[in-house]
């Protein structure tokens, strides 16, 4: 359900490689978010069904996590930030 929906977020262009800040030079085709369609899935299972422990990279996964959560459900920019 979720590998479905990312492709459908991708496909839409609802999310798209020349928003996450560390890609410097974005591909048309979104070539890094069609690997996230196949990875996140997978990341997922794997923290919800097993994975105990935190790698190095923790800080990095939660980051781009972040980003794609912004790309699908951006703040108006008429909105205030809530007290």
């Amino acid at each position: 359900m979720l590998q479905a929906l990312l492709q459908q977020a991708v496909d839409a262009r609802w999310i798209n490689d020349r928003r996450f800040r560390h890609i410097e030079e974005a591909d048309p085709s979104n070539p890094y978010c069609q690997k996230l369609v196949q990875a996140l899935p997978k990341l997922r299972n794997e923290m919800a069904h097993g994975s105990a422990s935190l790698t190095h990279h923790s800080v990095w996964y939660l980051e781009r996590c972040a980003e794609l959560l912004n790309q699908l459900f951006p703040r108006p920019i008429a909105d205030p930030l809530p007290l």
